[in-house]
């Protein structure tokens, strides 16, 4: 299937009962369950919803489920990316070059919930890892500080860069996403990250700060017609 023709498709999850655009998509066959921690029951929730006591046993099953990060163990080599929740590091950590998010929580309290919903879309894309997603390496409270780790995949997408051929293979890695029922929800150049290599241009999209369940069909679609359109795409539909 061609990359124009399979866009035309609205690619839903294995097992999703055939449904109205407009109608909700069922929670429980778009998450992949999390075996011992569920902060993706917050990724709809404003901040000011989760209480303390909450926030505190959602920290401990955190690290019972996925250990502890100790910054110490990163050493700083430049900043990849800055944005409202905080910085991206190239770091060295046990032999490899990774990328490091930073959020300070002592500043921006706020923000937890949006880290938490971060790493719980990336255990949920888990099998995309990789391929449109970063590698996750682990994630996690070190104090007040948490972070996350992922590989180092490339550097934002030039548009003016890429052949028609491959904008459309954007839009395909885009797709791939939604069948697992996600909203990347921040489509924006900056989080789409592109390298070339010996099997052509490669395309991972990063930052799930905002990223939730899709609630309906049409909401996947006007994800994707948002993606063309930064692509240059839309006159270019069949």
């Amino acid at each position: 299937m061609g990359a124009k023709e399979q866009d035309t498709l609205i690619q839903i999850p294995p097992g999703l009962p055939d449904v109205h655009p407009d109608e909700e998509i069922p929670s429980a066959t778009i998450m992949t369950p999390l075996s011992e921690y569920s902060a993706h029951d917050t990724q709809t929730r404003k901040p000011s919803d989760v209480g303390a006591s909450q926030m505190t046993r959602l920290r401990r099953k955190f690290a019972k489920a996925n250990g502890v990060v100790r910054l110490d163990e990163f050493k700083l080599q430049e900043v990849l990316g800055e944005g409202r929740s905080g910085r991206v590091f190239q770091a060295q950590w046990r032999g490899e070059l990774v990328a490091l998010k930073v959020c300070d929580l002592w500043q921006n309290p706020e923000y937890e919930v949006e880290m938490l919903a971060e790493v719980a879309t990336y255990k949920t894309l888990a099998p995309l890892q990789g391929d449109c997603i970063p590698r996750f390496k682990i994630g996690g409270y070190d104090g007040g500080i948490f972070a996350i780790v992922t590989e180092i995949v490339g550097s934002p997408l030039e548009v003016d860069e890429l052949s028609q051929e491959e904008r459309w293979k954007v839009v395909d890695k885009l797709s791939l996403i939604h069948t697992y029922g996600i909203l990347h929800n921040d489509i924006r150049l900056d989080n789409i990250l592109v390298r070339r290599d010996s099997n052509g241009v490669q395309v991972q999209f990063i930052d799930f700060a905002w990223s939730k369940p899709a609630s309906n069909r049409r909401d996947l679609r006007k994800e994707t017609s948002k993606l063309k359109m930064l692509l240059g795409l839309l006159a270019s539909e069949p």
